[in-house]
């Protein structure tokens, strides 16, 4: 087009010359030369000068005309090379293709994305080179450019390459079908599988970082500058809800709590941290612990939001307030080890002290007129002094130095000894009531154990009615549980027991408190008043024996605890008794014991049982006594606790000469040896200090007919 225009111009600047010089020479001339023959000569040089000036004029018309022609050329031709080596070196390649989806046209850059030729694409369509899973999409793009041909699209999709399955691309598309020569819709391809596996991979890692903090095993959330919540963890949404969709709730606590919260927040978005522990309610109306942690979340210098961590410290405390609890039990069981330690230690001196009691008062009374005052007396000294024992024997119970020896009693007369020790320490502002039976089903059980269940209980009850007074209600009687009694006694065989029952109208225990009360050093007693061991080793008592124990109470009306102890068959074992037999005998006995007077009360007991007797002080005197005649003694009996040497030491030494001779071992307290120690030593006799002359009596009398009876067989 542009080249007919410069030849118009070129025609219309040469017509115009020539008109104008004709018309204006012509006239000119016929003014200038009137003379024909002039004018034919002038009229032949101005035809000649017209010639060579038009030519002249020609010439650079055609010259000029030339020059651009040659200028547009290069210029095209460097612009196709320019074009030539862009579309050969970009990455992207220029498809057409036509309007019922065929490829027309590819740049040669189609080989490096699909790893096709430009030929082998020709005659190509959409759903040969597109992915089944994305040629809805791409055909869809491909309406949109269809309807809208003023619009570019782009669309993203898998493209089939011939070496390496799917490539990811993207394609920038303009419709130009009605448009010459081009009559095709154009599109822009890129490669972006690059890009898109990176993308991928970030999605996926920001996919693993929000699963991982919505899997932290702790309250975890973040907050923006407005302190609006945008992320809870998986364990902030269990304890609190999904606050990030209920927004109202996101606050919902107490207001000294929320303030402390935001005023916390704010220091955190001027660049501090907070650390601190709080106490908070879940939404299952539970209280928890936190140990909280809030720091900001920085990009550069730039703090954009908050974010906070919560951690439950709640079974943290509460084993930090066992571990205290146990410390403190420690404390407390080291000391009561102390005490035992001090009450073994005084049990033994005690013990011999009352041995030389029992035994002096025993003789005197066999001299004393029999109906006389002084028996009446040495009788009261007597049961003083068993009390004195018994007290003894419960102190080392208590201090758990006291070997428990259950035998087959009836408890009812126990209990009325233990009311009897009791009723002068009681204020007479409290009356006691008796429900005891003349007898009662056999149990199986400590007497001494039984007393301290007594004193403990009754003790418990004095405390409880100690400022208004009362009645305290002590009953026993046998009972039968059936096997629907275990309803209200659970994990209870049913079976006989023997119910023993302690009441009092005191202030009686609130019912928060009530499944505590067994538990060891708990007390709401003051200081001074209790160590809470009281229904603690009562427990401990009536559970070893095989019972149980129960609580009933009303605060302001009294409280009662009913032990059930199981009965046993009444034929199944004798009575606790002494034998009933002739306590007087003979034989040489040697009888050892580092006090003198326990020596000479032993000496004068066992002449007037009618026994010879050789008394030492010390147990390597006595051992060589022995040595000088073996043979000589039918028996004999040692305390334990001597200087030197013990009794048990003694004893294996005896036995290493003669095994056959038997021993009775006697202690008023020993931590190295008891009666299954003893036995294993071949010792054949063991007794507790104080004893009473019919108890060594009886065992003595026993093993010495047990050494007279000839063998059978």
């Amino acid at each position: 087009m542009n080249k007919h225009l410069e030849v118009s111009k070129i025609v219309l600047i040469y017509s115009v010359f020539g008109y104008l010089w004709i018309f204006f020479s012509d006239n000119a001339l016929g003014l200038l030369f009137p003379d024909s023959r002039a004018l034919t000569q002038f009229a032949i040089f101005k035809g000649i000068f017209f010639i060579t000036v038009t030519s002249l004029l020609l010439y650079i018309l055609i010259a000029r005309f030339v020059t651009r022609i040659r200028q547009s050329a290069l210029a095209l031709r460097e612009s196709e090379e320019r074009l030539n080596f862009l579309i050969k070196n970009t990455s992207d390649y220029l498809s057409i293709f036509n309007g019922d989806g065929r490829q027309r046209y590819a740049t040669p850059a189609v080989e490096k994305i699909t790893g096709y030729s430009m030929d082998e694409l020709i005659g190509k369509t959409i759903n040969d080179l597109v992915h089944p899973d994305d040629q809805r999409k791409v055909m869809a793009a491909w309406d949109e450019a269809v309807r809208f041909p003023e619009r570019t699209v782009t669309v993203q999709y898998r493209h089939v390459h011939k070496t390496r399955g799917w490539v990811y691309s993207e394609a920038v598309a303009q419709s130009f079908l009605d448009r010459p020569p081009i009559n095709g819709l154009v599109a822009t391809v890129r490669d972006i599988t690059e890009r898109k596996t990176a993308e991928e991979a970030l999605i996926r890692k920001e996919a693993l970082l929000q699963a991982m903090l919505r899997n932290l095993p702790f309250d975890f959330w973040a907050r923006d500058t407005q302190q609006r919540l945008i992320m809870q963890s998986d364990e902030s949404v269990k304890l609190w809800g999904d606050l990030i969709a209920n927004q109202d709730e996101d606050w919902n606590f107490d207001a000294i709590t929320v303030e402390n919260w935001r005023k916390n927040n704010q220091k955190v978005l001027q660049g501090e941290v907070v650390v601190e522990d709080c106490s908070l309610i879940t939404r299952d109306g539970t209280r928890r612990d936190f140990h909280s942690l809030v720091v900001p979340i920085r990009e550069g210098e730039t703090i954009l939001g908050i974010l906070g961590i919560n951690i439950d410290i709640t079974e943290r405390n509460l084993a930090e307030l066992e571990r205290k609890a146990l410390q403190t039990q420690l404390i407390q069981a080291q000391k009561m080890e102390a005490i035992g330690t001090l009450a073994g230690g005084i049990a033994h001196d005690f013990n011999n002290i009352l041995g030389a009691i029992f035994g002096y008062a025993e003789l005197a009374r066999e001299n004393a007129p029999p109906d006389s005052v002084i028996v009446r007396n040495l009788n009261r000294i007597l049961e003083a002094s068993e009390r004195a024992a018994s007290l003894v024997r419960q102190i080392l119970s208590f201090s758990r130095q006291d070997t428990i020896k259950r035998v087959p009693l009836e408890p009812v007369q126990l209990i009325k000894e233990a009311i009897q020790l009791l009723r002068p320490t009681l204020p007479s502002t409290i009356e006691i009531r008796q429900q005891l039976p003349a007898s009662s089903l056999l149990i199986l059980a400590d007497p001494t154990q039984i007393h301290q269940i007594m004193m403990n209980l009754c003790t418990n009850a004095f405390h409880a009615m100690e400022h208004g007074g009362g009645i305290l209600t002590i009953s026993v009687r046998d009972r039968e549980l059936a096997q629907t009694d275990p309803q209200r006694y659970p994990h209870v065989r049913p079976g006989k027991y023997v119910e023993l029952s302690i009441s009092d109208t005191g202030v009686g225990v609130p019912e928060e408190i009530r499944g505590k009360i067994f538990d060891p050093y708990f007390t709401t007693k003051k200081v001074g008043k209790g160590t809470g061991m009281g229904l603690a080793i009562t427990h401990g008592i009536v559970t070893s024996a095989g019972g149980f124990i129960t609580c009933d109470s009303e605060v302001g009306k009294g409280t009662t605890f009913t032990i059930f102890f199981p009965a046993i068959e009444q034929g199944g074992q004798e009575r606790l008794a002494l034998e009933q037999t002739d306590v007087q005998g003979q034989g040489r006995i040697l009888f050892v014991d580092d006090e003198l007077p326990l020596a000479e009360m032993g000496r004068a007991m066992l002449e007037r049982l009618g026994y010879t007797v050789t008394v030492s002080t010390g147990s390597s005197e006595a051992l060589t006594i022995f040595q000088q005649d073996r043979d000589y003694f039918d028996a004999i009996i040692t305390d334990q606790t001597m200087p030197g040497m013990t009794g048990l030491d003694f004893a294996k030494k005896v036995l290493a000469l003669r095994p056959d001779i038997p021993i009775i071992l006697c202690t008023g307290f020993s931590s190295i040896v008891d009666e299954q120690l003893a036995k294993e030593c071949g010792i054949q006799g063991f007794v507790m200090k104080p004893f009473k002359r019919e108890e060594i009596a009886v065992l003595l009398r026993k093993l010495l007919n047990r050494e007279s009876t000839p063998s059978v067989g």
